[in-house]
């Protein structure tokens, strides 16, 4: 079994982290309405719906994290332009690791398992020779819950 999730209510958490709504890339290249509507997301989450939102957030990661431990296929996925520009598969990946992926299962979601649905395991979503890769070399990455601590990149 295989499953593309949109975790629309990862939007919940910038209650507690606007890292990425205050990262200066995402002011400088997001069209203005799409910020406005980025800075709209985050009031909401601050306020008394935001904790309905991530508990909803939690039910659905859980439900995702005992498809994955129990063999299923989870690829990470957005819906844009339903969800916002640019910041959605970040925060989906962000979302499953505060809800009990471990960081290398979240990034799996995004690499190896979409490769594997597509029939080319070996070819895409791993790194290694032979195999095909886009790669963004950064000095520190800790775990998809951590951008602000990325602070270089080659």
């Amino acid at each position: 079994m295989s499953l593309t999730p949109t975790l629309f209510s990862s939007s919940g958490l910038y209650a507690g982290d606007r890292s990425l709504i205050e990262d200066r890339r995402t002011k400088v290249l997001f069209p203005p309405w799409e910020y406005e509507r980025l800075l709209a997301e985050a009031e909401t989450a601050a306020g008394p719906d935001g904790e309905v939102t991530r508990a909803q957030l939690a039910n659905q990661v859980d439900m995702l994290l005992r498809l994955h431990r129990g063999g299923g296929l989870v690829i990470a996925g957005t819906d844009s332009p339903l969800d916002n520009l640019a910041v959605p598969l970040h925060m989906n990946l962000r979302a499953m690791v505060v809800n009990g992926f471990t960081p290398h299962e979240a990034l799996t979601t995004a690499t190896r398992n979409p490769a594997r649905w597509l029939g080319l395991p070996g070819e895409l979503g791993e790194i290694r020779p032979g195999a095909y890769a886009d790669l963004a070399l950064v000095a520190v990455i800790r775990s998809p819950t951590s951008p602000r601590r990325q602070r270089s990149a080659w």
